[in-house]
């Protein structure tokens, strides 16, 4: 009776589980599915993020535009305050998000491109969103859009960069 069960083939008791085999194949399937879903969701995220961004500048737009029929002048108010000071442009547009200690923009208002009559708000990528394919975002006085340090590998032209980013 060696290598043979006591009990009639009729009386054993089923196994359960896996095989190595099976268990194998639910890990690879799994990693291709993961191989495939984490590159999609992250840059669901960005485009969130870029979306986020693209409707913060066009606030700041408005309030610039705002500010200037109040005082006649982009750079300074009628009693003389910068509107770069600390409790003007950037206490109300410094980062998106505006709330939270980790932002994914930073938002400026360059002195060298303030004047009365003129300005360019810019938005440099922070944090998670520091190597984005959109690089940093711009927007002047006219409304005009624009891409610095944008990939060009996957963009040819700013103009294309733009059309990508700014939706």
């Amino acid at each position: 009776m060696t290598g043979q069960s006591h009990y009639p083939a009729s009386r054993r008791r089923p196994t359960y589980g896996f095989t190595l085999v099976e268990m194998m194949i639910v890990v690879a399937i799994i990693g291709i599915l993961a191989a495939i879903a984490y590159p999609a969701y992250t840059e669901s995220l960005a485009k969130g993020r870029r979306a986020q961004l693209t409707a913060h500048m066009l606030a700041a737009q408005q309030w610039m535009e705002r500010w200037f029929s109040e005082n006649y002048s982009y750079s300074q108010n009628t009693a003389g305050t910068s509107v770069n000071d600390a409790q003007q442009f950037p206490a109300r547009f410094a980062q998106v998000p505006v709330e939270g200690a980790a932002g994914f923009y930073a938002v400026t208002l360059p002195a060298a491109t303030l004047t009365a009559n003129a300005y360019t708000i810019t938005a440099a990528p922070t944090g998670v969103m520091t190597n984005d394919r959109c690089g940093s975002f711009t927007l002047t006085h006219l409304g005009r859009k624009g891409q610095t340090g944008y990939d060009t590998g996957q963009y040819a032209t700013e103009a294309e960069a733009i059309r990508a980013c700014w939706r």
